[in-house]
């Protein structure tokens, strides 16, 4: 598809390239032609005044011009072909680059389908096996198995639900169709997620400690989409942690327009190779979680929607990890996005 696309794309440059250099050459030989005729029609009448003949006063010698006007028209030929054989590779790496962020893009919703079809195929596929097992088993089931099964179809149905509500966020933030910038305390939001991810750690005696945050600091940002960042980012700082370890929490004002909260651990860190593609969506380290963790990065959106939600506040997001040592994510958003 893309293929021919670059070929037409390209046969369209080319065309309009030469189009120009047609027209171009045309008005050219117009004027060239007609300066040529009156110069030698001035240069004869000199001639002929000199001569003391005035039988041919103004009549240029039609063989010296039809040799000229023809010798311009092989210039021009000339010419047209040189441009059309720069037209020709300029046009196709014009075309190559036009097209290239379609042919990402495309790639990359391609792939973005595909894997959500894969995802949600996965509890569908399960919730059919368990319910096709118990009738095939017992066409009459017990209301224990009934009610055994049922619980399975319903934690299926939750990751579905899960599933689709992050696949909808992205979509919408990407969009930016959620964006809703308020003014909020940033301290306060960050310490009600801390108080949550504490009850998550304290099966694994994970220490988290919030580092001389400011009394208070107020940015104006989406609430909803900063309270699922921070809880993303925690939730991996646990998820991927190691029993007994800590994740530090640190929130700086960065003169008065820029606010950064940085989320570090002592966990497993991630590989080398993995850290290209984190922020994409679906892609999941080969780091295993050692908590049994279950928030927003059970299907590796986790990272996407953090991504997402940073470029939403036109803010950026550094990683830094060593495997084996630990993770640190800095986020750094501008506290003011309604004069954006």
């Amino acid at each position: 598809m893309f293929r021919s696309a670059l070929i037409k794309l390209t046969l369209y440059y080319v065309g309009l390239a030469m189009l120009l250099s047609l027209l171009f050459s045309v008005v050219m030989y117009h004027f060239a032609t007609y300066e040529l005729r009156e110069g030698l029609n001035r240069q004869y009448s000199e001639l002929v005044i000199k001569q003391k003949d005035n039988e041919t006063n103004g009549i240029y010698n039609a063989g010296e011009y039809n040799k000229r006007a023809n010798q311009l028209l092989v210039d021009f030929v000339y010419f047209n072909l040189v441009v059309l054989g720069l037209s020709a590779g300029a046009s196709y790496a014009l075309a190559r680059r036009t097209l290239k962020p379609i042919r990402i893009a495309h790639q990359a919703q391609s792939r973005f389908a595909s894997l959500a079809s894969h995802e949600l195929r996965s509890p569908l596929a399960a919730m059919r096996a368990d319910t096709e097992s118990i009738l095939m088993i017992n066409p009459q089931p017990s209301p224990p198995e009934l009610v055994k099964t049922l619980k399975s179809n319903l934690a299926d149905i939750k990751r579905i639900e899960r599933l689709a509500n992050q696949l909808l966020q992205l979509a919408r933030l990407q969009s930016a169709q959620t964006v809703n910038f308020q003014d909020f305390d940033l301290i306060r939001l960050i310490r009600s997620n801390i108080t949550q991810a504490r009850r998550a750690g304290q099966r694994f005696n994970i220490k988290i400690s919030m580092h001389s945050p400011p009394p208070q600091l107020v940015i104006s940002a989406d609430k909803f989409g900063l309270d699922l960042l921070i809880s993303a980012l925690l939730d991996n700082a646990v998820k991927y942690n190691n029993r007994g370890g800590k994740v530090d929490v640190t929130v700086k004002l960065l003169g008065s327009a820029q606010a950064m909260l940085e989320i570090s651990d002592n966990g497993q860190g991630i590989d080398t190779k993995d850290r290209p593609y984190v922020f994409e969506p679906f892609y999941r380290s080969s780091a295993k979680s050692r908590t049994g963790g279950s928030g927003a990065n059970g299907y590796g959106l986790g990272l996407s929607l953090v991504k997402e939600i940073v470029d939403a506040h036109h803010g950026t997001i550094k990683l830094d990890s060593q495997p084996g040592k630990g993770t640190t994510v800095s986020v750094y958003l501008p506290r003011n996005n309604r004069t954006r």
